[in-house]
């Protein structure tokens, strides 16, 4: 028999920490042996569309380009097809050239980086740039005299403005260079990734301009459209590229000029070198593209497996996966920042087991491999598909990644041992969120500029990942799913944001969330209930009077399981509401407790501190907490380590 009541001054008892001992203690051994090795190793609303939505061409290019190897320069011309589809007329247009970022040490991207990403420096020698030499109207004036370039973005003013619903073609020439590889795009010997490598429209959305510089902590953002590439380069290369091949000619002069159409794409990305081997693999509609190097021969059959098991479970989950082709990248070992890329229907991945010794995957797997593969395969739904704003709400897109990530390899290898699961090291990827998210300030908000948030990687990877775990422990997961496919459903092809998700969440779940959301992504809402107390006592009659008490520490009131545990292997379960500060339990029993935990299954995956939520009477685990801090301590370690990848 329970009876809920206030609460008396806190009674000491002793702490059980996390979950479960055994596989949280497995989990921080072997968690701080892998950081020890890796260190070694070095606004306004826009209504949604009533029903599901239909792509619409707003920005297509038609590239002619040829790519130089001996210097390294990419000379190209591009029509570009523009549709105005705000209700205003448009006086001026705005094009990316996000290769300036590279230019020198005084760009944006340069000072805020310090001109390292992802642990990899630039290189003053193999600058990057985008210089425009020609920009015209189709079939009318010239526009470059009138055109101004602010570091990364390309000013066009128009001599008469754009109505409403009418298109535009601009002719555009220019000439860029690719840097030596150490963030997203460039050159590592005779490997080629080009990204960002061509003039490119900014967005028009809901009565403004996107047309922020490119910020160190930013990624990007387009329209849909067409694409119609041809690119020229050394015969020798084997290319990869988003949409399909088309056709490939041999010109009789050592090149060749290979052809790609992608539709319903927001940008187009190409790769080339003459190591590339390939391997396919079919998954219903779509054709799995591997290059791979040569000697990555032992991790083909992975790719192929990461990529199909992406494909199959996120179309399930979330729609299936629109394009007729994804491509994979295995990227050499001296083009760092090169892994962990994504772009329309092309990702890049790698890292394999990151050369850990036998000793500690004996017997057992790492699944880094899958774990980065996978990841940029949830890319193609956001944002590739779903186009939310990653400049401006980097959250919608890293995060739900994040969150699809962690759902799909807990689906495949188990919440506990998801990344890694051999006799010497245990971890699931939510554990390596929830340590770096405890090692940031509780202050930390999601929602923001990727350039302004605070605490770049906890704000919009790790966090978000965790508040969509918590939301689907609170909805369901028949109502998250339904509430996700609504979402892309209603959104895809266009450009929602972060208030859209909210109300298709509100309108399937027929629930009003706000109280959630701006807790938890506007504001700096805390979740967190501690144990505070567990005891027992034999009665005159032999029975046990036993006492559980919870506090909830946190601000955030969410619904919380409490799981009593006896000495008969009886249990009882409660679920408390959160109103109030604390709530008892007492139990009449004829056996004596002997434990109690809060969130026994951890449904509350966004809580702060997890290490307060378990309690044993006459049971000393004093230790286990302090093991559990540098349990904390090795999970940021590795997530900054492995954190490279977009």
């Amino acid at each position: 028999m329970k009876v809920p009541e206030k609460v008396p001054d806190k009674v000491v008892t002793t702490h059980l920490g996390a979950r479960t001992a055994k596989p949280f203690r497995a989990s921080m051994v072997a968690c701080a042996c892998l950081a020890s090795l890796l260190t070694l190793a070095g606004f306004m609303s826009q209504a949604a569309p009533a029903q599901a939505s239909q792509a619409k061409a707003i920005a297509s290019y038609q590239i002619e380009a040829a790519y130089d190897a001996q210097a390294k320069i990419i000379a190209g011309k591009e029509t570009i097809t523009y549709l105005n589809d705000s209700p205003e007329a448009l006086a001026e247009l705005y094009l990316h050239l996000y290769l300036n970022a590279f230019r020198d040490e005084n760009t944006t991207w340069m000072r805020e980086s310090r001109g390292v990403s992802r642990g990899f420096k630039s290189d003053p020698q193999r600058r990057g740039w985008t210089d425009v030499t020609a920009i015209s109207i189709v079939n009318g004036p010239d526009l470059l005299a009138t055109s101004q370039v602010d570091e990364t973005i390309l000013r066009v003013s128009l001599p008469t403005p754009r109505a409403a619903g009418k298109t535009i073609q601009l002719a555009v020439e220019w000439k860029a260079q690719l840097p030596r590889f150490f963030a997203r795009t460039g050159l590592a010997g005779d490997f080629v990734l080009a990204g960002q490598w061509y003039p490119k429209m900014a967005v028009y959305d809901r009565g403004h301009w996107n047309k922020h510089q490119f910020h160190a902590n930013s990624e990007f953002f387009a329209d849909f459209g067409t694409y119609d590439v041809t690119i020229t380069l050394p015969a020798e290369l084997v290319v990869g590229a988003t949409g399909l091949p088309q056709k490939e000619t041999l010109n009789g002069d050592g090149t060749k000029t290979v052809s790609y159409r992608a539709q319903h794409v927001s940008d187009f990305a190409w790769t080339a070198s003459p190591r590339y081997r390939s391997a396919t693999r079919q998954v219903a509609d779509t054709e799995v593209l591997l290059l791979y190097q040569p000697e990555s021969e032992p991790l083909v059959q992975r790719y192929l497996t990461a990529a199909e098991n992406a494909l199959v479970y996120f179309g399930q989950w979330f729609g299936p996966y629109p394009h007729a082709r994804l491509t994979v990248v295995d990227t050499p070992a001296d083009a760092g920042g090169a892994g962990g890329v994504e772009y329309p229907t092309l990702i890049t991945a790698g890292m394999g087991t990151l050369g850990l010794p036998t000793f500690m995957t004996d017997g057992g797997e790492v699944h880094f491999l899958e774990m980065v593969t996978i990841h940029e395969a949830a890319h193609q739904w956001w944002p590739m598909l779903v186009a939310t704003n990653e400049m401006e709400e980097p959250w919608m897109d890293e995060g739900f990644a994040d969150y699809a990530t962690t759902r799909l390899l807990d689906k495949l290898y188990g919440k506990e041992t998801s990344v890694a699961n051999s006799p010497r090291l245990k971890f699931g990827y939510l554990y390596l969120h929830r340590g770096q998210y405890a090692m940031v300030p509780a202050s930390t908000v999601i929602y923001g500029r990727a350039w302004e948030l605070k605490n770049y990687e906890v704000a919009a990877y790790s966090k978000p990942a965790l508040v969509l775990t918590t939301l689907e422990s609170y909805l369901g997961q028949e109502r998250m799913l339904k509430a996700l496919q609504a979402y892309v459903q209603r959104w895809r092809w266009h450009h929602p944001r972060t208030e859209d998700f909210i109300a298709v969440v509100n309108e399937v779940s027929g629930e009003d969330m706000k109280w959630f959301f701006d807790a938890l992504v506007y504001g700096t809402g805390i979740v967190d209930y501690s144990l505070v107390r567990a005891q027992t006592q034999r009665q005159k009659d032999g029975s046990y009077a036993s006492k559980v008490v919870i506090e909830r520490k946190g601000d955030v009131i969410i619904p919380v399981e409490i799981l009593a545990g006896f000495r008969d292997s009886s249990t009882k379960r409660e679920k408390w509401d959160g109103v109030g500060k604390t709530v008892k339990y007492t139990y009449s029993t004829p056996s004596p407790l002997v434990s109690a935990m809060a969130d026994p299954q951890g449904k509350l995956a966004i809580e702060l501190n997890v290490l307060d939520n378990g309690r044993t009477v006459n049971v000393q685990y004093g230790p286990l907490a302090d093991l559990s801090s540098r349990w904390l301590f090795w999970m940021q370690s590795i997530l900054q380590l492995i954190g490279f990848y977009g």
